[in-house]
């Protein structure tokens, strides 16, 4: 390779690192907010009372009116994702980072949503694919090690997408849309945040609340390692394999399809992606143990022992 040529490879791969590194503002009036949209032509959402209909028929306990299990329409590629606990905080997620990080973040299109009382239909394109969880134990350790790569170059990617400057006068932990948080571990305890959260400080206050409603943060010991200095990135936090879909055996050389259910999503510290991907996993697996590192990195000690400290008294 000649001068020129090597001079023309570095400054490509300058320009492509630096892309990858430029943040995504989020500007909240941006954002489709209606209570119902629709962003496809190709064919027409079915009713929410037609979605229950279908779930009846396809055996789906209809009774579970909080999150009950998706209805699918193979005829038309369709999932509706639909309950009392789904947010349309969680479709305009997934099309922001559908229309922002295409390139590098597959998520399936999102073709509306509708609210009927208090439930919420997102409806979104049906993927091809199979779970993570279901092919993991199939893997060679080089497909392993690959699968680890892409995930984590699209963690890397996501983390781009930041708040609007002339949104705060600092990163608030909130849902893409500046909803309050709708981490598992908040409904869990029963103590869902009814507002953004407008520092780190506050976010770890609310935390000790899951602990002792009697008992100030300082006056937990425990939680000593939630460090208020922490940065803000955006999570997905809920990284199970269940919710990477990869592809199909026999579709080519495995590789993720999509990355699915950002319900939970947000702006959390910067610790969080891998403290809460630790928690769902098997605890002493290797995807625990050696793989999962590879993606999230490991954690701050004191920070974890906290979190884990905070999870264990919301069990």
């Amino acid at each position: 390779m000649d001068a020129t040529a090597e001079q023309t490879a570095e400054e490509t791969a300058q320009h492509s690192s630096a892309a990858t590194q430029t943040p995504i503002e989020v500007h909240l009036e941006d954002l489709p907010s209606n209570e119902n949209c629709t962003f496809t032509e190709q064919f027409e959402l079915p009713s929410p009372a037609e979605v229950r209909a279908r779930a009846e028929e396809q055996g789906i306990d209809t009774l579970r009116s909080f999150r009950p299990d998706p209805v699918i329409y193979p005829e038309l590629h369709l999932l509706v994702k639909w309950g009392e606990g789904v947010s349309i905080a969680e479709g305009q997620t997934i099309r922001f980072i559908s229309r922002n990080l295409q390139a590098s973040v597959p998520v399936p299109q999102i073709y509306g949503w509708k609210t009927d009382g208090n439930q919420t239909f997102l409806y979104m394109e049906l993927v091809a694919g199979d779970t993570l969880s279901t092919r993991w134990p199939t893997l060679s350790s080089p497909e392993k090690d690959h699968i680890c790569d892409q995930l984590r170059t699209m963690l890397q990617s996501w983390r781009r997408i930041v708040q609007s400057p002339s949104a705060q006068d600092g990163p608030t932990l909130s849902a893409l849309n500046g909803q309050p948080l709708r981490d598992i571990l908040f409904s869990d305890a029963l103590s869902l945040p009814t507002a953004p959260f407008p520092s780190v400080s506050a976010f770890h206050d609310h935390l000790a609340t899951l602990v002792s409603s009697k008992r100030s943060r300082p006056e937990i010991p425990e939680l000593h390692g939630l460090n208020d200095s922490a940065a803000v990135v955006f999570t997905h936090s809920d990284l199970d394999q269940s919710n990477i879909l990869v592809s199909t055996v026999g579709d080519g050389p495995v590789r993720i399809v999509a990355v699915i259910d950002w319900h939970q999503s947000g702006w959390y510290t910067a610790d969080w992606e891998a403290l809460k991907a630790l928690s769902v996993g098997e605890p002493g697996s290797e995807w625990v143990e050696k793989w999962l590192p590879k993606v999230v990195g490991t954690p701050d000690e004191e920070y974890h022992y906290a979190f884990e400290f905070i999870s264990l008294a919301v069990l």
